[in-house]
């Protein structure tokens, strides 16, 4: 915004306070993340009853503006109707790990028509929420290893192999749930369950 205006190249004022919400999205979002790693472990942190859906707007709104320059579509195609008991804001960040992802892979990958497929869906006693791309998938080799604690299949200087492996202890440690992952025709699908119960 600074360098526009140094240029004299104006934006609208309406331009301006969709920038600057952005901005205040992106702060509360880093707020909130450093909070989030530090409850990681705690005990006496609260549940609260969500629609997975709704978590799944909000982490589209935090990186809405990547996905729009890089022209990255989103399919949507929620069949869950029913409400769970977890941690909405844990849960958004390993949404947008996912998402950021997929991302830089449609960058790496330099996909001509990146999508992603985002749905919901109950499965036995458990809702699920599949996040789904078409950026070429993971090497077979390297997919048993993507949880683990530093390891990455990024050029160092674009990720530090924490991401997946926080990703799978939120999901799995305190949200008591599961997190798989699977190659498919065109790219890689991770699911998200967790317990429709309300315990």
């Amino acid at each position: 915004l600074l360098l526009k205006e140094y240029y004299d190249n104006r934006l609208s004022k309406e331009k301006q306070i969709q920038e600057l919400s952005l901005i205040i999205d992106y702060s509360k979002y880093m707020s909130n993340t450093i909070e989030d790693f530090q409850n990681l472990y705690k005990e006496n942190k609260i549940k609260r009853i969500i629609h997975l859906e709704d978590v799944v707007s909000n982490a589209i709104k935090i990186i809405d503006s990547n996905l729009k320059k890089y022209n990255i579509e989103i399919k949507y195609k929620y069949l869950l109707k029913k409400e769970l008991l977890t941690y909405p804001r844990e849960l958004n960040q390993v949404i947008l790990n996912l998402i950021r992802n997929s991302l830089d892979a449609f960058k790496n990958n330099k996909i001509k028509e990146p999508i992603i497929n985002i749905s919901t869906y109950e499965k036995e006693s458990f809702a699920c929420l599949s996040i789904k791309d078409n950026a070429g998938g993971i090497k077979e080799e390297n997919i048993n290893k993507i949880f683990n604690p530093y390891f990455s299949t990024k050029k160092e200087s674009e990720g530090t192999g924490l991401g997946l492996y926080m990703s799978k202890i939120i999901i799995e440690n305190n949200c008591k749930g599961k997190l798989e992952v699977k190659n498919t025709k065109d790219g890689v699908e991770f699911i998200i369950l967790i317990k429709l119960n309300r315990e």
